[in-house]
């Protein structure tokens, strides 16, 4: 009843993008209580940001696609970007690793290496937990089970207070202007914190991103120091428009 409940929430939210409880207590036949205990547990998923009296959405809920189906896709793509940005870090570095399926494939080439890695992803956690040589600092936050992250504002104050030599960021988007975009909102503020965390900045997206457009901007190409994608002519010619440092693989 519960799960269907929350739901009908999502599918409202992604109707209207905003809405009062006072809306869904009429619109689901239930008490305000109620309503307010879905939102807060919705927030905490990372499915709603709660707004005074209500929720605005945060991402397109019928366009999220689960990390499991997505490790699976574009292997070959994804392991060669993983390991020419892994080229890219030095023992001892401190290295911000972001969620996402690329961004995982950068576990097996980081694994052997004397470093300090922060992370908000669930599989680089568990990837690395055992890799003598790597302390590992977890940033805590909500688990967004979609995409096996941790995110909200306990992540974000925790990478604040940190200082990376390099971040590896995924994308679902990377816009003909140059944004670069997220499914969700609320991951997009602990991208945006990292960002600002971070002394170089590298994406890694394969060409399918490039000239797609996600529910959220976390960058734009000033923003980003390089970009990691693999070799098509199309991405050379979207590349050059962009006017961004591109390692094509």
């Amino acid at each position: 009843m519960r799960h269907s409940r929350l739901d009908d929430i999502m599918r409202i939210l992604n109707a209207v993008r905003q809405v009062s409880v006072e809306e869904l207590t009429t619109r689901l036949g239930v008490s305000e209580v109620t309503v307010r205990k879905d939102l807060n547990y919705l927030q905490d998923l990372g499915r709603l940001r709660r707004t005074r009296g209500g929720a605005a959405i945060v991402e397109d809920y019928s366009a999220v696609r689960p990390l499991p189906n997505r490790r699976e896709e574009h292997l070959a793509e994804k392991d060669a970007i993983a390991e020419r940005a892994a080229a890219l870090v030095k023992p001892d570095d401190a290295v911000y690793v972001d969620a996402g399926s690329t961004c995982a494939r950068l576990v097996a080439h980081l694994s052997a290496l004397p470093l300090h890695v922060v992370t908000n992803s669930l599989d680089v956690i568990v990837g690395l937990a055992a890799a003598p040589d790597v302390a590992l600092h977890a940033v805590g936050g909500n688990l967004r089970r979609d995409a096996g992250s941790f995110i909200g504002p306990s992540a974000v104050r925790t990478i604040a207070n940190v200082r990376v030599d390099i971040a590896f960021l995924g994308a679902t988007g990377i816009s003909p202007d140059g944004v670069f975009s997220s499914e969700n909102a609320i991951e997009a503020d602990v991208k945006r914190a990292v960002v600002q965390s971070a002394r170089r900045r590298v994406v890694l997206a394969d060409s399918r991103k490039l000239g797609a457009e996600a529910f959220a901007v976390f960058a734009k190409t000033g923003d980003i120091d390089l970009l990691i994608t693999n070799d098509i002519p199309e991405a050379r010619e979207f590349c050059a428009l962009l006017e961004i440092e591109t390692i094509f693989i």
